[in-house]
């Protein structure tokens, strides 16, 4: 099954056998355009022992995050952050993550099955359009874009070749996030999206089964 049909299934509630690899789910939350020091993200439905769980995390204002739940991985003081877990027999129903000061925030959480991680990106420019930098991924695996912006509204367009996972246009800071099966090992070359209002930054990570 495609990484799209999978999306459009989770999207209607059907959940996939875990195994092998495969899109799950997702989960979202955010500070509801207020400012806050933590930002709670739901669990996606149908996550399951052993599934990888990768959480992007949006914020108004540069800011870094504490491990949180076990979550590790890049925070990198800036509006995008990439942490991700591997999901144990017992998880909460959501999570909290904490920043290092006050900020709008949201967030979402993508789970995956039968994955681990692969590559984390590099944080691209604050720009119009956003422009997220290569990584090297693995053929048989996926590649994940987040893009983020410090707007009270606004749309990304989707990058060619990906599609989208989620979107949330209306609560600062707004952001997209978009999905891609991966066909050939190494450079994945850059992914670029515009926000309807303004400059935004961006982040890739791949990741692979195992």
């Amino acid at each position: 099954m495609s990484i799209r049909s999978a999306m459009m299934r989770a999207a209607a509630g059907l959940v996939d056998a875990p195994a092998g690899f495969g899109f799950i789910g997702f989960g979202v939350g955010n500070t509801g355009g207020n400012q806050s020091t933590t930002v709670t993200i739901a669990k996606p439905l149908g996550t399951l022992e052993n599934h990888l769980m990768m959480a992007f995390l949006y914020s108004g204002s540069g800011v870094s995050y504490a491990a949180a739940n076990g979550w590790s991985g890049s925070s990198n003081n800036n509006r995008v952050n990439i942490v991700w877990k591997k999901a144990t027999a017992s998880e909460p129903s959501n999570y909290t993550f904490t920043s290092s000061a006050n900020a709008t925030q949201s967030g979402v959480i993508i789970t995956y099955s039968g994955a681990i991680i692969d590559v984390i990106g590099a944080v691209s420019l604050n720009a119009t359009p956003s422009v997220a930098p290569s990584v090297n991924g693995t053929a048989g695996g996926a590649l994940l874009a987040g893009y983020g912006a410090n707007q009270a509204s606004g749309t990304f367009t989707t990058p060619t070749g990906m599609a989208p996972v989620t979107a949330n246009s209306t609560v600062q800071p707004v952001s997209g996030t978009f999905n891609e099966a991966l066909t050939v090992t190494g450079s994945t070359g850059t992914r670029t999206s515009t926000c309807s209002t303004g400059n935004s930054l961006s982040q890739m990570c791949s990741i692979k089964p195992g």
